[in-house]
């Protein structure tokens, strides 16, 4: 198959009277520019302005004319070379799906072949291959014997950044759990240096807290210190009822009301009791 083509002949120039137009054009132009109207003279600038976009109208539909003949013969060519390329497409396509099956079947055999030798790797249990998988392992230029390579390569690496997280001081678990998800060592360190920075930021606020608390609680104590002790009126202690008439006859009942405590108030009546002192309630 071979594509045989005549030579093309193309016009190199397009004869018009370019430059008489131009010239006339221009001197009509610089005229029109320079018109002043007045609403006398209004007509005749609709008139003028009509006779201008006339001649507009014919350069442009002139324009259009001439580039409609020359792209004809390429229109016409192009037509005829998209027929001949539907013709030879339809092959390809059958020949590529077949060329795409094997392709697929070739990957397919090869990753079984890898998941062979990730098996029979030293992998933490809780890495998979996909985890890991680079898709390049399946093309044909890349051996079996440079995925096995890359594959202990690869958990090489990976044990050296568990070892690295796992000697952190602080919140090394956490970061482990973060590079187990990412295998960002980086990510996983940020992560357990954020973990701990909240942490010290959570004891200073208690510390922070406890501080005040026993400040303020110092603070009561010295306050008390200075402040008399200021007494709760004790709840009424029941008086047992004394005969309505003092023993001796020359005693005389004397009002008088005390605050004191409960303690005080038994203490008072024990007294009052041992003197003979006859007490009662005031009404």
């Amino acid at each position: 198959m071979e594509l045989k083509m005549q030579e093309v002949q193309f016009p190199k120039v397009i004869q018009f009277n370019f430059a008489e137009l131009k010239e006339e054009i221009t001197a009509k132009a610089e005229l029109y520019k320079n018109m002043v109207y007045t609403e006398d003279t209004i007509k005749e600038a609709k008139a003028d302005k009509a006779t201008l976009n006339k001649f507009i109208k014919v350069l442009e539909d002139k324009r259009k004319d001439v580039k409609k003949q020359c792209l004809q013969p390429y229109e016409d060519f192009e037509k005829q070379i998209k027929e001949l390329v539907a013709i030879v497409n339809e092959p390809v396509q059958l020949i590529d799906s077949q060329v795409k099956a094997y392709d697929e079947k070739r990957k397919a055999e090869k990753l079984d072949q890898i998941k062979a030798i990730w098996e029979e790797s030293d992998h933490p249990e809780w890495l998979s291959c996909n985890m890991i998988f680079d898709n390049r392992w399946l093309n044909v230029t890349f051996s079996l014997k440079q995925v096995q390579d890359a594959i202990t390569e690869r958990l090489t690496q990976i044990n050296t950044e568990l070892t690295t997280l796992n000697s952190l001081t602080e919140f090394a678990f956490e970061a482990v759990e973060v590079y187990k998800n990412t295998l960002d060592v980086n990510r996983a360190i940020a992560e357990g240096q954020r973990l701990a920075d909240i942490q010290r930021r959570k004891q200073e606020e208690a510390m922070r807290k406890a501080a005040a608390e026993a400040a303020e609680k110092e603070a009561e104590i010295r306050q008390a210190e200075i402040e008399p002790e200021v007494i709760t009126p004790a709840e009424p202690v029941a008086m047992i009822e004394p005969d309505p008439e003092p023993a001796d006859a020359s005693a005389t009942w004397i009002r008088f009301e005390a605050c004191m405590t409960t303690e005080q108030a038994y203490k008072l009546k024990h007294f009052f009791e041992e003197e003979g002192i006859q007490f009662r309630p005031i009404a």
